[in-house]
């Protein structure tokens, strides 16, 4: 399927084993909505996730606001969300998302697992 062919291709640089993936999440922000900065890995049943994606579904001039925010050390990069296409980061990675201050926006969201928390 289409997440698992762009994991083969983008894990190249993080190398994980991943050996499968959880439900996915049908997402929708209207205005003000917004998700504070966070990671994907946490405890229980999240703690073997390795790779987060996303897939908007929303053409960008139906929205303002908003955006994806990834935070690596102390930089801060804005990542454009065009409509159907994956975006694929790593689940340790902190991230936002913005308040929505026009429209709505939905999005595919997702997760591949690894064998162990440390893999």
């Amino acid at each position: 399927d289409c997440i698992t062919e762009c994991h083969l291709i983008n894990n190249r640089h993080w190398k994980y084993e991943v050996e499968g993936k959880e439900e996915v999440q049908f997402m929708k922000y209207e205005v003000n909505g917004h998700y504070d900065w966070h990671i994907d890995i946490g405890s229980h049943r999240h703690n073997k996730r390795k790779l987060s994606f996303v897939i908007p579904l929303s053409d960008p001039d139906d929205y303002e606001g908003g955006e994806l925010i990834l935070k690596s050390s102390s930089k801060e990069t804005s990542i454009p969300l065009k409509k159907g296409t994956i975006i694929l980061f790593p689940s340790f990675m902190l991230h936002k998302v913005t308040p929505v201050s026009k429209g709505k926006r939905y999005i595919i969201a997702g997760w591949l697992n690894g064998k162990s928390p440390l893999s």
